[in-house]
């Protein structure tokens, strides 16, 4: 059970949990980039991670995420369609992120929908069937002469800008006060 000083940090961070904002980490391997994309997640507020394919054993390295994959709702599956389908039927519009000529500037689209952002692997992006299965693409314009962030970058550029722009919006950005409530619950059980 947490303190009072814990529980009101607690209550003060899920007063900021984003609704309708969450991430597909599809076939990306490495650990460390998992572990940082899980600390952005959690420092800008979004609760649940989907990750198709994890790598064998995988575990967040501690030293990176500091621990907040705890605060995190983290679903993992080999099934690529299902975790599609898992997202679609929860409302969300899904969000590839590809360079193509489909794809438009990440900076452009509508943020007062329920979103689901999709980062690829490492080295090959989305594959086909991960771009058949999204909505919309988008992209990260880039300036120099490289043509692709490290994933774990792409993650904090896109999901930042889209909980500023979600803040900046007339629309109510955040969970529910029964979600709040339930997540507190969950988290007090869980230290």
């Amino acid at each position: 059970m947490a303190t009072q000083e814990r529980l009101e940090k607690m209550k003060n961070v899920l007063s900021r949990r984003q609704a309708g904002l969450s991430i597909i980490l599809d076939e990306i391997y490495d650990p460390f980039n998992i572990s940082a994309i899980f600390r952005t997640c959690d420092a800008l507020g979004i609760k649940e991670v989907y990750i198709v394919n994890p790598p064998d054993g995988f575990k967040a390295s501690k030293s990176v995420c500091m621990r907040c994959d705890k605060w995190l709702e983290v679903y993992k599956s080999h099934d690529r369609k299902e975790v599609y389908e898992r997202v679609r039927k929860k409302g969300y519009k899904i969000y590839g992120t590809i360079l193509n000529k489909e794809s438009q500037d990440f900076r452009e689209f509508n943020v007062n929908e329920p979103i689901c952002i999709v980062l690829g692997n490492e080295h090959s992006g989305l594959c086909e069937e991960s771009v058949s299965l999204c909505d919309e693409l988008i992209y990260v314009p880039m300036y120099g002469f490289v043509q692709s962030f490290n994933v774990s970058v792409t993650a904090a550029i896109v999901l930042s800008n889209l909980v500023f722009r979600r803040e900046a919006s007339e629309k109510e950005c955040y969970i529910s006060k029964d979600e709040q409530s339930s997540l507190l619950e969950s988290w007090d059980k869980s230290l």
